[in-house]
């Protein structure tokens, strides 16, 4: 079962923090909270552990244990409404039991977002759905798995990849006769969202 909160509880951000870069999308999310209009009443924090967060008070550095933790807003209109991050992306959990409680908790936290949607029924852009950004292939893959509909785009034009720099190898472009590097500009954005199937503004 998923613990759900109507403020960021306590020790949730440092231990967000120590699971970087995988956590990011829902860390940053949830440091806009501490700004004015950063959390609208009808968002929800969700925590599922295996054990209570430790909050920040006690000095205690965060745990390694596992865990989802999401933030959910049906009040967001058409942006996105459910930012989700388990450890299963870390890719560390090896052991068929471990993996099997991190599925679990994918999946109360999920109970979790269906009983804030029975609460929240009204004035919804996505009337009995719910709009996922930044979903972990191994987080969907669960989520299927476990009979979760998942609809994806049609077009792959904004999915999100991680990786690290420094393990980009080096090589040598050998750029055609007239074309050089250069920063883009506003008008280079404009052609991208002009080639596009999802409405953006410059």
């Amino acid at each position: 079962m998923a613990a759900i909160y109507t403020t960021v509880p306590d020790g949730l951000i440092p231990l967000l923090e120590s699971h970087l870069p995988n956590s990011l999308p829902i860390l940053r999310r949830l440091q806009f909270t501490r700004f004015r209009g950063g959390m609208r009443p009808t968002a929800r924090i969700i925590f599922a552990s295996d054990s209570p967060l430790v909050a920040e008070q006690t000095g205690q550095s965060p745990s390694q244990r596992n865990f989802t933790a999401a933030y959910l807003d049906f009040g967001s209109n058409i942006e996105t409404q459910l930012f989700i991050y388990s450890t299963l992306e870390d890719g560390t959990i090896t052991d068929g039991q471990e993996r099997e409680a991190a599925e679990l908790q994918i999946m109360a936290a999920i109970d979790a977002v269906k009983q804030v949607s029975r609460e929240q029924p009204d004035n919804r852009a996505y009337p009995g759905g719910c709009l996922v950004g930044t979903l972990a292939t191994v987080t969907r893959e669960t989520m299927i798995k476990r009979g979760v509909v998942v609809k994806q785009r049609a077009v792959y034009e904004y999915e999100k990849w991680l990786f690290r720099v420094d393990e980009v190898p080096e090589f040598e472009v050998t750029l055609p006769e007239g074309a050089t590097w250069a920063p883009a500009t506003e008008r280079d954005c404009e052609v991208v969202i002009s080639r596009t199937t999802v409405p953006r503004q410059v």
